[in-house]
């Protein structure tokens, strides 16, 4: 009963899966029913011309009289082939462009996801399993299986039509021994999912290292540290997983095929020596409809062998299908709501956190606890700790990427959870600590694909504020160079440094109310973060302004500071008035001040031992 309930519901997959092609593109569909008409009248054409012609040879016919029907029933097989042809090429056109619809959906889908879902190892399974039902065609196998199945179904009404007038018991002995193997079959493909289950994570390791291995970036570490070792050992202990379930695919392919050669032999022998003995002995059959009898059960055999086969794909990729529409019916556990933002004529913001906690997916401890923090309008706020104090956690929750575990926030006195989330993102124009570039144009990596009018006075501006006008001017291309080599062969490779000030031109180039720039000088030189530093104010004018870092000389910049520590504020003021209060703060500052004093001492004496070496 259960596995009856659980081939409706995969069969229930299918038809989505032809909602979709339906959705998508109708001629395809067209196309394939037309295959279907094709494929169901080829072997009665080939039965028919065998049959007529050997009858003719053997009753002794006139030339003339036999050339004409063998030319009939080869034009026909000819026009057949050919419209075969042209409707596959056309079909395989179509159909190969819908695994890049299924990208694109899934694409789509990853990104309206909450962010936070990207952390669940679960849903990246999910996420991997929708990829590999993309990548590997298996909706077009799906849709031919479907087909295989129907013409198979026609072929064997005609037939079961041609060979009525024989003994029927040898279309018994044909289903058993289809059965046989249909059960052998069914075996298969079910120890077949449940290796490729087994296989998912073992696979999107096995990409990882492809990664790895294609990245220039990771090539440094891997010799530096030597680690060409150590990296093939895990490789190869991977392989060795994947070549142990390719084993077993194979162990199962290799003894369906031997049950089935086995079975066919059977099922020959039994169908030659019975129509054998209705000519020789019997005396009810001629040479001609012995040929033709005997490739309708031929036929028969492969029509019911193929339409079993296509049942138990369909059956068993059902299942595949059910992991594309299991992802991507995965609905945001975020609370979206559809108010407009509470934003007052003057235009003023205040966001407020009430007792937020927040803990990420599998983990034990919090890594906020209790945050009670009021941002007021246009205040150039800094928020300042050491490595996992929770600070660009602080900052993923204000922009609603995360949601509390526990609390909530406000902008306006109006839960963030009520509000329009696209409108509420617009808020924020940010820097994030591990900031992506795209591999397109640098205007493209600005504007952020924004579409639209293209503000190029803008786009210069936020370039001069950001520091890096002179490298953009110094490109033969300008604004129109590709970032890296994957579009074009004469693209750029920006430095680190430079790479950040593309990032912060980016920001300042949307022109939200919220600027917020987690260590936006982590890859300066101390030059180009002293120019960014004296542009602070420029670049913040009129806007609420978050700035995380760990350098705290940058912090006097700021409005107020607060201190995180293990998740929670145990600090906040402003920098003197932390400083006077000499606790945690003004401990982080003297310690990188300390640094800072002790390296000028040691360059001092290094000059004077310098010109002691030159008198």
């Amino acid at each position: 009963m259960a596995d009856n309930k659980l081939v409706k519901t995969r069969f229930i997959y299918i038809g989505r899966m032809f909602r979709l092609f339906w959705n998508h593109d109708k001629i395809y569909l067209f196309l394939r029913i037309f295959q279907i008409i094709l494929t169901s009248v080829l072997p009665f054409i080939g039965m028919n011309l065998t049959r007529y012609s050997i009858n003719l040879l053997t009753a002794g016919a006139a030339y003339a009289s036999y050339v004409p029907v063998v030319l009939f029933f080869l034009g026909l097989t000819f026009a057949h082939a050919v419209l075969a042809v042209v409707s596959g090429y056309f079909c395989d056109i179509r159909g190969n462009t819908f695994g890049n619809v299924l990208l694109k959906n899934i694409f789509q889908k990853t990104v309206e996801l909450d962010y936070d879902m990207l952390l669940d190892k679960n849903i990246m399974e999910k996420r991997e399993r929708a990829m590999n039902v993309a990548d590997s065609g298996k909706m077009i196998n799906l849709v031919g299986n479907f087909l295989s199945f129907v013409s198979n179904a026609v072929i064997i009404g005609g037939i079961v039509y041609i060979i009525s007038s024989m003994d029927l018991w040898i279309l018994g002995l044909v289903l058993i021994i289809i059965t046989i193997n249909s059960l052998a079959t069914q075996a298969r493909k079910k120890a077949e999912r449940v290796t490729y289950i087994e296989q998912v994570p073992v696979t999107r390791r096995n990409k990882y290292f492809h990664t790895v291995i294609t990245d220039p970036s990771i090539g440094k570490e891997i010799r530096v540290y030597n680690m060409l070792g150590s990296l093939t050992g895990i490789y190869g202990d991977l392989m060795k997983k994947l070549v142990i379930q390719l084993k077993l695919i194979l162990a199962l392919y290799t003894k369906g095929n031997i049950i089935h050669h086995a079975t066919t032999l059977c099922l020959n022998a039994a169908v030659y020596c019975y129509l054998g003995y209705k000519i020789l002995v019997l005396h009810t059959l001629s040479i001609g409809d012995f040929s033709m009898y005997l490739m309708a059960i031929t036929s028969f055999n492969s029509a019911v062998q193929g339409m079993t086969a296509s049942f138990l794909d369909i059956s068993n990729n059902g299942q595949y299908l059910k992991d594309y529409f299991d992802y991507m019916k995965l609905e945001s556990r975020f609370q979206k709501g559809g108010k407009p933002l509470p934003v007052s004529e003057n235009g003023e913001l205040v966001f407020t956190l009430e007792k937020v906690c927040f803990k990420y997916p599998y983990q034990e401890n919090h890594s906020l606890k209790n945050v009670s923090l009021t941002i007021t309008n246009k205040e150039r706020l800094s928020i300042v700790g050491e490595n996992g104090a929770g600070k660009t956690t602080l900052i993923k929750l204000l922009m609603r990427l995360y949601e509390p575990t526990e609390g909530r926030i406000l902008l306006n006195g109006v839960d963030i959870r009520e509000l329009d989330y696209e409108q509420y993102l617009n808020l924020f124009s940010t820097v994030f600590q591990d900031f992506k570039l795209f591999a397109f144009r640098i205007a493209d990596n600005i504007t952020s694909l924004s579409g639209g009018t293209v503000d190029h006075e803008k786009i210069k501006s936020c370039l001069v504020k950001a520091g890096l006008d002179e490298k953009i001017a110094s490109l033969e291309k300008g604004l129109d160079t590709y970032l890296y080599k994957l579009y074009e062969e004469d693209g750029v490779e920006l430095s680190g440094g430079e790479s950040q000030k593309l990032a912060i031109a980016r920001a300042l180039y949307k022109d939200a109310p919220v600027v917020i720039l987690d260590e936006p000088t982590a890859a300066l030189d101390p030059r180009a973060e002293y120019e960014i530093y004296t542009k602070f104010f420029e670049m913040v004018d009129n806007k609420t302004s978050l700035f995380i870092t760990h350098r705290l000389s940058s912090t006097r910049f700021c409005d107020r500071i607060v201190a995180l520590k293990n998740g929670e504020i145990v600090e906040s003021g402003t920098h003197e008035a932390l400083l006077a209060q000499n606790g945690y703060y003004a401990e982080l500052f003297n310690m990188q001040a300390q640094f800072y004093t002790d390296n000028a001492a040691d360059n001092a004496v290094s000059v004077d031992n310098a010109e002691d070496f030159r008198h």
